[in-house]
């Protein structure tokens, strides 16, 4: 039962508030494109709690994990584009912007961690919060991406702003080849790398993509999904030791569910008051969920119900408050 109202407060996040536009275009207008932001926080969070469950209706949230965490990529490939384009002074003191936008949460929600471990779990040393290189070590893979790309945009964009795009393209191929090849990294860092440079590409085409959508919606939508569960049936039948299956397929069935969302919000708008809420602290549901979920392991709450309301719960309520003051303590340091 409690899986079940899990499940249906996702779909209500989603569908409440949907609506057709009047005009097909900007499928990544701002408050949209927060809302989906939040939707893909949460669903990805639902994934991980199937995995740590072995719940047979969320597991399957887990595969399609990749997919979501494309779409974060996607818009933020999308939203520096944009930025540099519309905001003043965009690049001013950029890379330190970036740092601390994507470090001081993800210190927080660490330092909550370990003080939450020290006073209930195990005795171990307060020095841990001060540990650098502890904080790095668990840092998740997503934060050092995204700081790769954001650092190499700016580089790039100050030599060849017209071939940004393809440049940081060609060295995403080349990251992907060398991940999937030196097997020190985990498929997920190399999953769904392209949809950013993705991003970037749809912001610099998005006028001929639009005429195409207007004209062949639904070619497209078909022809992508065809295309996606094409690469997910090679994915899951070849699997991670093949290069077809792995970083091929993955790659493949990541662009492709982002170019069926932007044809699909081309058309309908999506968001209301609680996924524009949850895609405000996106980020910050991202890294704090996976801290919860192995807090509530080792605590061994045993419900399945319980633990996934717990995970939810304090999830976006920490995420919340982590949110608010990291923009109170990061605008300070800015300015």
């Amino acid at each position: 039962m409690a899986i079940a109202m899990i499940l249906a407060a996702l779909i209500t996040i989603v569908l409440f508030g949907i609506e057709k536009k009047k005009i097909v275009g900007q499928p990544l207008e701002e408050r949209q494109a927060t809302a989906l932001r939040g939707i893909c926080a949460v669903e990805i969070m639902i994934g991980h709690i199937g995995l740590y469950t072995g719940n047979a209706i969320l597991y399957p949230n887990r595969k399609a994990g990749v997919l979501f965490v494309g779409v974060f990529l996607l818009l933020s490939g999308y939203g520096v584009a944009y930025s540099v384009e519309h905001k003043k002074d965009y690049l001013q003191h950029f890379i330190r912007k970036k740092i601390l936008k994507l470090i001081l949460p993800a210190y927080l929600v660490y330092f909550l961690y370990e003080v939450f471990k020290i006073l209930f779990i195990q005795n171990v040393n307060w020095d841990i919060l001060i540990n650098i290189r502890n904080f790095l070590t668990v840092l998740n893979w997503y934060v050092w991406e995204q700081l790769a790309f954001y650092i190499i945009y700016y580089f790039v964009y100050k030599i060849m702003p017209e071939k940004v795009d393809l440049i940081l393209g060609g060295i995403s191929f080349i990251f992907i080849c060398v991940a999937f090849a030196g097997k020190k990294l985990d498929n997920p860092w190399y999953g769904s790398t392209l949809c950013f440079v993705l991003g970037l590409s749809y912001y610099k085409h998005k006028e001929k993509i639009q005429k195409l959508i207007s004209r062949r919606f639904w070619m497209m939508v078909v022809g992508f999904g065809c295309l996606l569960a094409a690469s997910t049936g090679a994915f899951l039948l070849l699997g991670n030791e093949s290069i077809v299956g792995n970083p091929l397929a993955r790659n493949i069935a990541s662009l492709s569910f982002c170019m069926i969302v932007l044809t699909a919000l081309s058309k309908v708008k999506i968001g209301n008051r609680i996924s524009y809420c949850l895609g405000k602290c996106s980020y910050e549901i991202y890294l704090i969920h996976s801290f919860v979920l192995s807090l509530l392991w080792e605590l061994g709450v045993e419900s399945q119900g319980l633990f996934c309301w717990l995970t939810v719960g304090i999830s976006v309520v920490s995420a919340l408050g982590i949110y608010a003051l990291e923009t109170r303590v990061s605008s300070k340091l800015i300015h």
